[in-house]
């Protein structure tokens, strides 16, 4: 199947995710790690970090002042934001 450019796809329900738990989903053969903050806000990025391709649904979360949460590769704890 041939995923269209610009249309939107369910990769998971908000009840998947527990707060500030990365978790990984695949989606026409991609992976993809999404989580939750404790406002109920949901990010997803692609699920292989750019430095050595670690999987970050491997890593943690990193609460910040705002509320926000960025996650951390679990090679080198390189924080991304979504």
């Amino acid at each position: 199947m041939k995923q269209l450019l610009g249309a939107p796809w369910l990769l998971a329900h908000r009840c998947m995710l527990e707060p500030n738990q990365p978790r990984k989903f695949t989606l026409l053969g991609k992976d993809y790690v999404l989580w939750q903050n404790n406002d109920g806000v949901i990010n997803a990025l692609p699920n292989a970090c750019p430095h050595m391709g670690a999987m970050l649904s491997e890593g943690w979360c990193v609460k910040k002042p705002d509320g926000s949460s960025v996650i951390a590769c679990p090679f080198h704890a390189l924080e991304f934001d979504a």
